[in-house]
């Protein structure tokens, strides 16, 4: 996984897989345990990108992030 991260914005790019995005969504929603920050889950976006760009494929629920 590679990730970006300034002040206030953060991109991670996973390789595509269920279980990769599952560890980033595990990771995300852990961290404020470990920093005291959370995300706004109103200000976040996922977005498919390569093979899964126009794709069906839904690893999580609309309400997850």
């Amino acid at each position: 996984m590679k990730r970006t991260l300034f002040v206030d914005d953060a991109c991670f790019i996973t390789d595509g897989e269920k279980k990769s995005f599952q560890t980033l969504v595990t990771t995300i929603e852990f961290f404020p345990n470990i920093a005291g920050l959370k995300l706004n889950k109103n200000k976040c976006t996922i977005l498919k990108l390569g093979s899964l760009r126009n794709t069906e494929v839904n690893f999580c629920e609309k309400q997850t992030l």
